[in-house]
């Protein structure tokens, strides 16, 4: 598998031509030596927090996508890190009050998203009307379904949760090995037996086949709501692969 920053070749150029004009400093004034090092601290800055997020947060159902909110994620890192004892309690807790609350301002972003979500819009809504009403039995195999249909309409073939949908994309987040691969990995698991015990994984199978009963809650509702995005996210992407990849191999074509 690769690694998960390999697949973002644009960064990936960025660094290597901030390298390269730390090699010709003695050529740039001191103004422009500046925000070459400023450019570059950045990068690494968000670089190290995505990446401490998805070592943190990817193995509990978190997708990490490329409209995430960037404050989202340094706020569940700092909390992480400030509560050695019960980190992964507070950092989920900034999690789900995310999902729960500050999300509502974003909901519309699917009413302008690729046709096959906006198709869904009025099903989006309704979904997240019992997920704010806290009605989890209700939103979070609605969320499911839709998440499949739409993964369905755009492959023309097979949904989100099927064996063999690749996920991927090629120079962004949500395309990484790491991400939504991951967390097709992650829900899709086998639930072969009816389970009472409550989860706070949207197991897709186990849900929708009836055999996890105490599914209803809001680890598994905010869940269900980070995939719609990284779906949204996914779609874009696929769709622009082509048209980015030109517009790549445009601007690295050497003077």
């Amino acid at each position: 598998m690769k690694k998960s920053n390999e697949n973002l070749v644009s960064i990936n150029k960025s660094k290597q031509d901030i390298k390269s004009m730390k090699l010709l400093s003695l050529l740039l004034c001191s103004d422009q030596c500046n925000q070459v090092k400023s450019i570059e601290k950045k990068m690494d800055y968000m670089n190290e927090q995505m990446e401490l997020f998805k070592s943190r947060f990817s193995g509990l159902g978190w997708c990490v996508f490329d409209s995430i909110d960037f404050t989202l994620i340094e706020k569940a890192n700092a909390a992480f890190e400030k509560d050695s004892v019960d980190s992964i309690i507070v950092s989920e807790q900034i999690l789900l009050d995310y999902y729960k609350n500050d999300v509502k301002k974003t909901i519309h972003w699917f009413k302008n998203k690729p046709k096959e979500l906006s198709l869904r819009y009025d099903l989006i809504q309704k979904a997240f009307n019992d997920h704010f009403e806290e009605r989890y039995y209700a939103s979070v195999p609605l969320f499911l379904i839709i998440i499949d249909g739409a993964v369905n309409d755009f492959t023309k073939s097979k949904g989100f949760f099927a064996e063999g949908t690749d996920v991927t994309a090629w120079d962004c987040l949500v395309g990484c090995s790491d991400s939504l691969s991951s967390m097709k990995a992650i829900f899709n698991a086998g639930r072969n037996k009816t389970n009472t015990e409550k989860i706070t994984m949207p197991y897709r199978n186990g849900i929708l086949h009836g055999r996890d009963l105490n599914y209803a809650n809001e680890y598994v509702s905010c869940k269900c709501i980070s995939l719609l995005f990284a779906i949204a996210d996914w779609i874009s992407m696929k769709e622009s692969e082509p048209k980015r990849k030109a517009t790549f191999e445009e601007n690295s074509k050497i003077p």
